[in-house]
């Protein structure tokens, strides 16, 4: 019988490729924004193949660490679709996700931004933004045919990246 995690790893396989290619263009505009600070992927960020099951990771750890002088500033989750955003669409979340950035904030003090890519724009999100959303609890969507808890936020709200910049300048 295939197990829970091997079950969401046939369900998203198609979205690796495109999830990796996310995450290297954020590298890409961070690290050419701050080249003096430690800009660096997470053991699975940039796998595009099939995990074994030998290779057990935290479900939603984040894509991207940010750090300076070896000491972490924040974690960044890399999401997005290929779809045009703009308003009024929404912004989706997973659940998981901000429940992972949550217990890094309390159990570890790391403060997680949430990057999204779109075809024709990027927006960013911090955890005090998704929580303001999260009030009436997330909203079970069928993005892959099965139920999955997501967080509404409206694409109007998000942030432009610039705002993630002007965070990690004033933390360094």
């Amino acid at each position: 019988m295939e197990s829970d995690r091997d079950y969401w790893k046939e369900k998203y396989k198609t979205e690796w490729k495109p999830g990796t290619n996310r995450v290297r263009h954020v590298l890409e505009v961070l690290r050419e924004r701050f080249p003096s600070l430690t800009i660096e992927p997470t053991k699975y960020a940039l796998r595009e193949d099939y995990i074994p099951p030998d290779e057990r990771h935290k479900k939603h750890d984040p894509n991207i660490l940010v750090k300076h002088q070896n000491t972490i500033i924040c974690d960044i989750e890399v999401t997005g679709s290929y779809i045009e955003m703009m308003p009024p669409k929404i912004i989706f979340i997973l659940k998981g996700k901000q429940i992972a950035a949550q217990e890094r904030k309390r159990e570890q003090e790391i403060d997680t931004w949430f990057y999204t890519v779109y075809r024709n724009s990027e927006y960013v999100l911090d955890l005090d933004l998704v929580e303001k959303f999260d009030a009436d609890k997330a909203r079970v969507k069928y993005l892959k045919g099965v139920p999955e808890s997501y967080i509404e936020i409206p694409c109007a709200q998000a942030y432009p990246k610039e705002k993630l910049f002007e965070w990690i300048e004033q933390k360094t």
